[in-house]
């Protein structure tokens, strides 16, 4: 810390405490808890050395004893010195890493100092469980860096150091291992085809006349960045495109575009955009039968006998969804169907007129087509 308050970071551990602390000539000695590990560290540079670890001592205290510093534990109750050299050998096993997916490993790199006749060893271990376990594999020896540990979500690295005869002794950092997550098949489900006020808010914009949205949910497990393609047909028709690359799931199509009839969408998702062409997926789902439908309902009058008018509305595609009507073009009145029950695409109405005139009956289907038509009644 600076005499005007600010402060940097030398050293953070993630799974230990530290206990003790001693200056010692722009190094800083740090003794921990539970694993009794001592760390140098060089206040200039912000290098971190991890000289040992006693394993089951707690290193309580430092202090100086003329050039040399001694510590103390505390579990074990000894007193210990830390000695002007280095071990002519010693090793540093990683942390467990996660690769979040199936991780086929490359080179492990290291900054290293080269020290004549000393030597620097890794050794790598996968597997897919987060402890190592039974289905771990045995340590094995990188060769030429490279690492020969199988597949596995998991790996841990260990770095063996040996000194030269001369003493010298070799040392690494930024170690760095390379892999590649094996690509896994994005999802395409839940196929829509409608209006909704819902997705109008998504939108930000209202439908137009005409239309209408296609919806799906997509998914990709390594949350790559899909690209949809969008085709449509009628029964037994060949698939036609209406959108090649899309990044969107969803798609606005212009119903009037189209002929009338029952259509399946089919949605293609790709994960080429944050894959190769070798190792991409492209992934396809169908929907159920939708209907377009842009025509209105047919209105027409069946007969007119003993002031009673039977009245049928048709429409091809779509179910009624009501039907009204009027003796004088300003009260609309809804009418229910013979049968009791507005359940089909045509329907047959009766209404009691009082005597012969017109009468103007309107009629809407489930997709908002409106029909209208004045019928005059005459008695025979």
């Amino acid at each position: 810390m600076e005499n005007n308050g600010n402060f940097r970071t030398l050293l953070q551990l993630q799974n230990d405490t530290i206990l003790s602390v001693i200056y010692d000539q722009e190094k800083i000695h740090v003794g921990t808890g539970e694993d009794g590990e001592i760390y140098t560290v060089h206040a200039a540079s912000g290098m971190i050395e991890k000289n040992f670890r006693l394993n089951t001592a707690q290193i309580s205290c430092f202090a100086r004893m003329e050039k040399n510093i001694i510590f103390a534990t505390g579990s074990s109750s000894g007193i210990y010195e830390l000695a002007p050299r280095y071990h002519t050998a010693g090793k540093f096993t990683s942390r467990i890493f996660d690769a979040r997916g199936l991780a086929v490993w490359g080179k492990i790199e290291a900054c290293e100092e080269e020290a004549a006749g000393a030597q620097t060893v890794f050794f790598t271990r996968s597997g897919n469980t987060f402890l190592p376990g039974e289905e771990w594999e045995e340590w094995k020896e990188t060769s030429g860096r490279r690492i020969l540990s199988r597949a596995g979500r998991f790996i841990q690295y260990r770095l063996e150091l040996t000194a030269g005869k001369d003493g010298t002794t070799p040392s690494a950092g930024d170690i760095r291992v390379f892999y590649q997550i094996a690509n896994r098949p994005p999802a395409v489900k839940n196929i829509f085809f409608g209006r909704d006020s819902e997705f109008e808010k998504v939108r930000k914009q209202a439908f137009k006349p005409g239309e209408y949205a296609v919806r799906w949910d997509a998914f990709d497990p390594d949350n790559d960045p899909l690209e949809f393609s969008v085709s449509c047909r009628q029964k037994n028709q060949p698939w036609f495109v209406l959108e090649k690359k899309s990044r969107e799931p969803f798609l606005v199509i212009d119903s009037y575009r189209l002929p009338q009839g029952k259509y399946e969408f089919m949605v293609q998702a790709r994960d080429l955009p944050a894959n190769t062409l070798e190792t991409a997926f492209s992934v396809s789902n169908i929907s159920r039968y939708f209907i377009i439908d842009n025509e209105a309902p047919e209105i027409r009058l069946e007969s007119f006998q003993d002031d009673i008018a039977l009245i049928r509305i048709t429409d091809s595609l779509s179910v009624l969804s009501i039907a009204e009507i009027s003796s004088h073009l300003s009260d609309f009145t809804a009418i229910g169907p013979v049968d009791g029950v507005l359940d089909s695409g045509s329907e047959q109405f009766r209404y009691n007129a009082a005597q012969a005139g017109y009468i103007h009956v309107r009629a809407r289907d489930e997709h908002n087509n409106i029909a209208f038509k004045t019928i005059r009644l005459e008695k025979k």
